[in-house]
């Protein structure tokens, strides 16, 4: 059931916040920290190794284990980016030393969302959050948009790579780079915080992620509770029905006066305009109700070919035809769009109401008047908060649980029979876990509702005898054009140029991009590259408009790519790779096809 968020009321303070520096071989050289004090006086202090800072911070912990308040704010530490660099040194530090009784890494789809452990020293429970999860944008863009007092600075350029050699060609300035860092983080978390506080009220202590937070601020204007679903039926009913974006490339090849068209706050967009169930409700069926909210087990073919397709096959993905759950909404639309379907059975919600008309309005109309002030900071966070709601209704109830591996902890899963797996010092556990927020039919009718105002989008361009070339949950590349609106559900131009398509994910444009050295246009202009999967700094192979467009117009060629990376959380608990060390992945690109050569 989810209910009105109604936790102990907790006044923004400034936030505990770390930052490492290591050199090439991954050896931590400098470590920064800051914290409050129990007067509010910022403390800052620097240190050569992780053992040192260590060290100070049990230190600081037994100082003030009887406050509970410091204990709570000093046990809650901020890195921006942490869980998936800093937080892998410490764990490494942690786990090399025998400094825990016990340890959790959370992560989502491999990626790390921060790290629980408590320290045997002092006793106590440490949480490491990640700022990034909270606020996704680089901390160079986040000190300019909440314009802090602590800019991140530059790194000289041929120590961009080597950091052990920028503290020790130029030491002054590496203290002050690192210095900026941690203090500007703890500025910009501070000063979201307060934003958030002073719009929404209370939200406790900052969750660990941005989804949770804006659930918490969706539930407090909540009129009644939502009933979510318990049995098993409809739970995986509803998980089937669960699809993302539309993406996909219509043809491959080079296309001259090609136009991207964005769509403002898709998602957003739906959510305000359509009614969704507002409790569990309901009533099994197998006869199709096309003036009812519900979901339907069906197989489909959509006859109009000329057009995408917009509905997704269990297997296949977007396809002409197929089977698996959907949306009475999605089975409407094929029908007005040229298709069939054949319904054997479904879940009628009989609740519904429109969830987030006034929610989403309201966080709209206060971002279009921080636009108007030039508000930046509250602007952004209104933005993100918008598109961060939905996705938290579907989140899993089972998942892997990585927890340290203990003697104690193995012998209670060998006597209870819990299956798990080593990964280094730490086991992983298919957990269930219990999701009071979870109710994905809202979130599959969501992304339902946006895949239809896109896909009715795209029809209307082709209507009007143009083409489309690619989309992309909520963009359209066409030769067409549309009327631009910055309101809320219009659409942008967001670019024009000659483009090569050589499929999914997988596309370039010519000489759109203005080059920017040192904050200064140098007058150049350069290719816009999108190929999934491939890191910024490439150090062997091209990836280039040109080299897109061969691939476009060759279905053999394949081009290899080299690419620095940095080790992942799972390679490096699993002691398959070392923390901070950057290493090299060669992956291959080619033509994956369009849906209509």
């Amino acid at each position: 059931m989810i209910t009105a968020f109604n936790g102990k009321d907790i006044a923004p303070y400034y936030p505990t916040c770390v930052d490492i520096e290591t050199a090439p071989n991954g050896s931590i050289i400098a470590v920064g920290f800051i914290y409050a004090d129990e007067y509010g006086y910022r403390r800052y202090s620097t240190y050569e190794t992780l053992l040192d800072w260590y060290t100070f911070y049990v230190s600081l912990l037994l100082r003030y284990k009887r406050d509970r308040d410091m204990s709570k704010r000093l046990t809650r530490v901020y890195a921006h980016n942490g869980a998936n660099f800093d937080y892998l040194s410490f764990i490494e530090f942690f786990s090399d030393n025998d400094l825990l009784d016990n340890a959790q890494y959370f992560t989502a789809d491999s990626s790390g969302l921060g790290l629980l452990v408590n320290l045997k020293s002092v006793g106590k429970s440490v949480t490491f959050l990640d700022s990034y999860r909270l606020l996704p944008q680089s901390l160079q863009a986040l000190t300019k948009t909440f314009n802090v007092t602590h800019i991140k600075q530059e790194v000289p350029k041929e120590c961009k790579h080597n950091y052990l050699l920028f503290k020790e060609k130029y030491p002054a300035l590496f203290w002050q780079y690192l210095e900026a860092d941690v203090k500007g983080l703890q500025e910009v978390v501070h000063a979201f915080w307060q934003q958030i506080y002073t719009l929404f009220g209370n939200v406790g202590h900052l969750p660990m992620t941005l989804p949770a937070l804006v659930l918490r601020i969706f539930t407090k204007q909540l009129e009644r509770d939502i009933y979510t679903p318990s049995r098993d039926k409809l739970k995986q009913m509803e998980r089937d029905a669960y699809k993302g974006g539309l993406t996909l490339c219509m043809k491959t090849g080079v296309f001259d006066n090609v136009n991207v068209y964005d769509v403002n706050s898709m998602y957003p967009n739906v959510m305000r305009n359509d009614v969704y169930p507002s409790s569990y409700v309901g009533y099994w069926s197998n006869t199709f109700e096309d003036k009812k909210m519900g979901l339907w087990r069906a197989t489909y073919e959509q006859t109009r070919r000329n057009v995408p397709p917009i509905l997704f096959d269990t297997e296949q993905g977007a396809s002409y035809r197929g089977s698996g759950v959907y949306t009475t909404n999605e089975l409407n639309y094929l029908t007005s769009i040229g298709g069939n379907y054949t319904v054997t059975e479904g879940y009628v919600y009989v609740k519904t109401a429109p969830l987030f008309e006034a929610f989403i309005g309201n966080v709209y109309e206060m971002r279009k008047q921080a636009i108007e002030r030039d508000d930046s900071a509250l602007a952004y966070i209104l933005k993100i908060m918008m598109n961060s709601l939905y996705g938290k209704f579907a989140q899993r109830e089972t998942g892997d649980k990585i927890i340290l591996a203990t003697v104690k902890l193995m012998r209670e899963m060998l006597d209870t029979g819990i299956k798990y797996r080593i990964m280094g010092d730490f086991l992983v556990v298919e957990e269930q876990r219990e999701v009071k927020h979870a109710f994905v039919a809202i979130a599959a009718m969501i992304t339902a509702n946006a895949r239809i105002d896109l896909h009715t989008r795209m029809c209307n361009v082709i209507n009007a005898g143009n083409e489309v070339y690619y989309c992309d949950t909520d963009s359209i590349h066409t030769n067409g054009t549309y009327d631009v609106s910055n309101e809320l559900g219009g659409i942008k131009l967001e670019q024009s140029g000659k483009a090569a398509y050589a499929g999914r994910k997988i596309y370039a444009f010519e000489k759109i991009v203005p080059e920017v050295i040192d904050g200064v246009k140098t007058g150049k202009m350069l290719d816009k590259v999108k190929a999934k999967g491939i890191g910024r700094n490439i150090t062997g192979g091209t990836l280039s408009y040109d080299i897109i467009a061969q691939l476009a117009l060759d279905k053999e060629q394949k081009e290899a790519i080299t690419f620095e990376r940095f080790p992942s959380v799972k390679g490096v608990l699993g002691k398959k790779e070392k923390s901070a060390v950057i290493s090299e992945m060669t992956r291959n690109i080619r033509n994956t096809g369009g849906i209509w050569d």
